[in-house]
């Protein structure tokens, strides 16, 4: 799938918004997946897996797709 030029801002918004949860509350966004570190969250047309590396209170994204 192609992102038109215009999609750019708001695909821009969708991974601001996404980055910031992940790094302050990876815990409490998104929804558990295989084990309670496998994430995954919906932002927009953005689709993000990730892990929670709960020692550190960290996110590692592990794929991201666009699924519109």
């Amino acid at each position: 799938m192609i992102v038109e030029a215009r999609d750019s801002e708001y695909l821009s918004e969708c991974v601001v918004r996404i980055d910031g949860a992940l790094r302050t509350t990876p815990l409490a966004v998104g929804e558990g997946r295989e084990s309670d570190t496998v994430r995954c969250l919906f932002d927009g047309p953005l689709t993000v897996f990730y892990e929670v590396d709960r020692s550190a209170a960290a996110a590692k994204v592990t794929a991201v797709l666009l699924t519109r």
